[in-house]
């Protein structure tokens, strides 16, 4: 059997083509080496000849892989290698060939490939998680460019550009791991698909990817987008990318709507309908709309006007019926003709639609109490009406902050950030029966903190409730968040609180044990084993049926007690009743029953009010 050596240069590099029965191996190694080693084996015999070729060929393939093996190195800082292979430098290459290389084993003190991956971004972009290929660039590539392959820590130049567009006006890696620890947790260290994440799911949940843009500001401060995107977040986000940007549009800092739509199908209602006022004097509407007055208007185009609502101080339509015969002759019982008739001619012809024609004037009220003159006082007002109203505290500034595992949690100090919350506060406890709160307090105060970070374990978190100190728990929430997701948060983290007092009051002293009846739930469950990263058996997957839809998101799986927060933060939550709440035994509707008969068993407030009437209630089958 004859076998020769053939020598090439390629990339600067000689490549090694071992002919061996007419197959050919290929090696990169060093040009002298490939001299050193060209050597004729013809005249020895085949068990000499195959000793020599695997030395051979291990010589040459530790030249091609010296930039990023060494056998000592590797042995030293691999205890279990050193176990298995000892000195053996053979088997040690052999095995970082076959494993190392793929497990991102360093076997050099020159290279890291976590470095070398952390320090360039057109790296990642090229092999993503493919550890090996890190390996090969440095050895054919790296090495020659002179990049960088040991000591960077952290991810250099953050990818940015997601399939040719440029997301950074409203994205920023770091910004959106540290505000989105369920995303940090999926994609450690991966810019790549972190930045896949925030396109595919960030922009449509309105998750907030950059300090320089708030989704719910930007889509508060302008009307014309609302009128365009509704509730559609991704559009906004777009929107701002495109033209928003160019066009100087403000992004931050816009809490509440400004100017909202009264225009509907080409028509403007003004005259009889302002959005601030027809939300707020019906409660109903306010937890359905509240934020959107877009939906608002049509409410009140399609279904207000016919029930005779009031969307304005300025239009009174049992005045407006009472004071015109004419009116009442032509439309009869047919509400929505008297505010279009107001809106088409009555307003131009003076007619009045506030007070009843020959009632005397009203004298004149008191006056009201004048409006605290500062946000200061504004917040103190706040505080002070929470305590009245529901028994609860809350706490801003240095009372706020806490040590949460070891990091401190400074208490909110920005009086407008605060002023915000508060107010937030406030309209979502009003959703619960009167004396909820009150009922906790054979067990424990309730307090409200409002802090500026919530930081543990290397992620930061919206909302937590603790119960460290017994009778004193408390609900903290994080004002960094999107405000977006504020009213959420709170009634997640209220859940876990109204779980914690049902837990105290259903403590067996016999058994040491607590036996809370809200743990029925985490029966309801797929046969299968469920992973908590991915979209399996939730409301999202829509390759399965509602009988088969367990939980309301991947997060919901984490634990029952999450998955009990998840499921009565939807119910809360909901306009309308979804597909996978319509049936009574469907997984979700039978887990917040339970939930919602817990809750009335242990909480008289709740138990005094009509079946179904209860916020988490109404889409009960």
């Amino acid at each position: 059997m004859r076998k020769t050596w053939r020598r090439q240069l390629a990339l600067g590099l000689a490549v090694v083509t071992i002919w061996t029965g007419g197959n050919a191996e290929h090696f990169y190694a060093g040009q002298k080496d490939c001299e050193t080693l060209a050597i004729s084996t013809e005249r020895l015999t085949d068990t000499e000849q195959k000793i020599n070729l695997d030395k051979v060929n291990y010589q040459l393939k530790k030249s091609a892989y010296a930039p990023v093996f060494d056998a000592s190195y590797y042995a030293k800082n691999n205890k279990d290698l050193k176990i298995a292979f000892g000195n053996d430098e053979n088997a040690l290459f052999q095995h970082f060939l076959n494993y190392g290389m793929s497990e991102g084993r360093q076997a050099s003190a020159e290279f890291n490939v976590k470095s070398y991956r952390n320090a360039y971004a057109d790296l990642r972009q090229a092999f993503g998680n493919d550890l090996k290929s890190y390996y090969l660039h440095y050895m054919n590539y790296g090495k020659r460019e002179g990049r960088k392959a040991a000591g960077v820590t952290i991810l250099q130049n953050p990818v940015t550009v997601y399939n040719g567009v440029n997301y950074s006006s409203v994205y920023n890696y770091n910004y959106y791991i540290s505000r989105n620890p369920d995303v940090a947790r999926a994609f450690p260290d991966d810019d790549i698909s972190t930045l896949a994440h925030f396109v595919n799911y960030g922009m449509t949940e309105g998750r907030r990817g950059s300090q320089n843009f708030d989704v719910a500001s930007y889509r508060n401060a302008y009307a014309d987008l609302r009128q365009a995107f509704g509730n559609d977040w991704k559009s906004y986000y777009l929107h701002y990318m495109n033209c928003g940007k160019r066009e100087g549009r403000k992004t931050t800092g816009v809490t509440s709507l400004q100017n909202p739509v009264t225009a509907y199908n080409g028509k403007d209602y003004a005259a009889v309908y302002n959005y601030d006022y027809y939300i707020s004097k019906y409660s109903d509407l306010k937890k359905a709309f509240a934020g959107d007055d877009s939906a608002a208007i049509r409410h009140f185009v399609e279904c207000g006007m016919a029930e005779g609502r009031q969307a304005s101080s300025e239009f009174i339509l049992n005045v407006y019926k009472s004071n015109y015969s004419d009116l009442r002759a032509a439309f009869g019982n047919d509400n929505k003709n008297y505010y279009l008739h107001y809106i088409d001619c009555g307003k131009k012809e003076g007619r009045n639609a506030v007070t009843k024609i020959g009632t005397p004037p009203k004298p004149e009220p008191n006056p009201e109490p004048e409006e605290p003159a500062t946000t200061e006082d504004k917040i103190k007002a706040k505080v002070a009406k929470i305590s009245n109203d529901y028994g609860v505290t809350v706490l801003t500034g240095d009372s706020a902050g806490f040590y949460w595992t070891d990091t401190y949690c400074s208490g909110e100090t920005d009086p407008e950030t605060t002023l915000t919350w508060i107010t937030m506060v406030d309209e979502q406890m009003a959703r619960y029966p009167k004396g909820f709160f009150t009922d906790m307090q054979d067990i424990t105060t309730v307090t409200i903190k409002l802090v500026h970070n919530l930081d543990a374990g290397g992620g930061s978190f919206a909302g937590v409730t603790s119960r460290e100190y017994g009778d004193q728990m408390f609900i903290a929430l994080n004002t960094s968040q999107s405000f977006l997701l504020s009213d959420r948060t709170f009634n997640h983290e209220m859940m876990h609180l109204i779980e914690y007092y049902i837990e105290a009051k259903s403590w067996n002293a016999s058994t040491q044990q607590y036996e809370s009846p809200l743990k029925a739930t985490e029966a309801i469950r797929p046969d299968a084993e469920v992973n908590s990263t991915n979209s399996d058996y939730t409301t999202s997957d829509y390759n399965r049926g509602c009988e088969e839809q367990y939980y309301i998101s991947a997060y919901a799986k984490t634990n029952g007690r999450e998955d009990r927060a998840e499921t009565f933060t939807d119910y809360m939550f909901r306009a309308y009743k979804k597909d996978y709440m319509i049936r009574a035994d469907y997984p979700i509707p039978k887990k917040q029953q339970i939930i919602a008969d817990c809750i009335r068993r242990y909480f008289p407030s709740a138990a005094s009010q009509p079946a179904g009437s209860l916020s988490w209630e109404k889409w009960l089958p």
